[in-house]
């Protein structure tokens, strides 16, 4: 951003465009779209293809997934090849909180006994077809298009051109291993000092994109999880240690934490909004024992603060997140995958050898998806009743469904008292704040 400002800024000193223009012109929105092609030239569906394309807002793009045949005929060394497939143009405009896909379809299919070959002459007859779309998708959920020969999925979302998670990645790099004990950590803080610089940067940046793609389902890597514990980590211990002295730079520290762990939350992981709880309570620890000695500046910024801060999603929301991943992409490879593929798949998941048919992998697919419903529907029960429901299900899962609960979280009471209790524990400090002031 830095580098374009100058250069805008030089162009006006040049005469080049006006001064005002030059600082007012605003920054292009990217748009990335994630497209899944499947096939069912054979009479089975696959996956033929998963491009991605990033766009400028209103500017066309291009998608092609396109085969080739070649016609040759014997003895003949000049050959002439014929493509047949799918070509996208596609513009993508925000609509709302959406994004709006324009484009037109073109899709060439071969004709049955398409291929025609004596010794010569040779020809390959295709049947083409185009068709204008218009597809109105929610930020990361997907959207199908059907064709006659292809089945289009799509999902899009804004790519921020300031993006926190870039930040964050170099403050994880410059972050130097705790010591065991107590003895070092005053010196272990002090080399902490770069990687907190960045999270104080990273943290005070609206948009953070992770980059997860969801389609990956159980090899989805996650590292960012620990990475982000051991940084807010390391921010809470600097608070600790400055508190007596410098309050300011203490809570400034805090409060950077405090919005680092909202930014490694995600609606769609269970395990992301654990650690982003696990923040919570590190920094509230903290701040609890403040109460009632904060300055009026001070209680005023971290009443601001938290004001700001999105809530966390409730449990079945997360849940139901996590079936579409995770059930997504096991029900992806049983349509795409060879009966050795799918065996391959199931011993490596199931961790030994299986042997299950199509249908009976298919089975055990919608018992799984009826089990996250019933997953979801007792997570949506009262906590006085939640407990007590969670522990007989998952007495009943493991003895009943032992191969569907491989891929169904076994949740154990203790995840909904984390995720609840953070959100009530932030809630409460957030009032007494406001008490406080009146």
């Amino acid at each position: 951003m830095k580098n374009h400002l100058s250069m805008m800024a030089l162009m006006a000193l040049c005469g080049g465009l006006p001064a005002a223009a030059a600082e007012s012109e605003p920054e292009p929105v990217q748009i990335e779209i994630q497209s899944r092609f499947f096939d069912a030239l054979d009479g089975k569906e696959g996956v033929l293809s998963a491009p991605r394309l990033m766009v400028l807002e209103g500017q066309e793009g291009t998608i092609k997934v396109v085969r080739e045949v070649v016609l040759a005929l014997p003895g003949v060394a000049h050959t002439h090849s014929a493509r047949h497939g799918v070509i996208l143009k596609v513009t993508a405009h925000r609509e709302g909180d959406a994004i709006l896909l324009k484009g037109r379809a073109e899709v060439s299919e071969p004709v049955d006994g398409q291929l025609k070959q004596s010794e010569a002459a040779a020809s390959f007859e295709l049947s083409t077809q185009t068709s204008v779309f218009v597809l109105l998708l929610e930020q990361g959920k997907k959207v199908e298009l059907p064709s006659s020969m292809y089945r289009f999925e799509f999902k899009a979302k804004v790519v921020p051109s300031v993006n926190a998670a870039t930040i964050y990645w170099q403050a994880f790099s410059a972050l130097p291993p705790r010591p065991e004990g107590d003895q070092r950590v005053e010196a272990w803080l002090k080399s902490c000092s770069a990687a907190l610089d960045r999270l104080h940067r990273a943290s005070a940046v609206a948009a953070c994109d992770w980059g997860l793609d969801y389609d990956l389902g159980w090899e989805l890597p996650l590292a960012h999880l620990s990475e982000m514990r051991a940084l807010v980590g390391a921010a809470v211990e600097r608070a600790k240690a400055t508190m007596g002295t410098d309050p300011a730079k203490a809570h400034a520290d805090l409060q950077a934490a405090m919005r680092a762990a909202v930014h490694v939350g995600d609606d769609s992981l269970i395990i992301a909004e654990v650690v982003r709880a696990a923040g919570e309570n590190a920094v509230l620890e903290v701040l609890e024992e403040q109460t009632g000695t904060l300055s009026p500046e001070l209680r005023n910024s971290w009443i601001d603060l938290l004001n700001q801060l999105p809530k966390a999603p409730a449990l079945p929301r997360l849940l139901a997140g996590e079936r579409d991943i995770y059930l997504g992409y096991l029900k992806a490879a049983v349509q795409g995958s060879s009966g050795k593929e799918r065996k391959k798949l199931m011993s490596e998941l199931l961790g030994g050898e299986v042997k299950l048919s199509a249908s009976a992998w298919e089975k055990q697919l919608e018992v799984a998806e009826a089990d996250y419903a019933e997953l979801i529907r007792i997570c949506e029960l009262p906590r006085a009743e939640l407990n007590a429901a969670l522990e007989e299900f998952n007495r009943r899962f493991v003895e009943e469904h032992s191969l569907s609960s491989m891929f169904v979280p076994a949740l154990s009471t203790s995840v909904p008292d984390k995720l609840h209790g953070a959100a009530v524990r932030l809630e409460a400090f957030r009032k007494d704040l406001e008490a406080e002031g009146k």
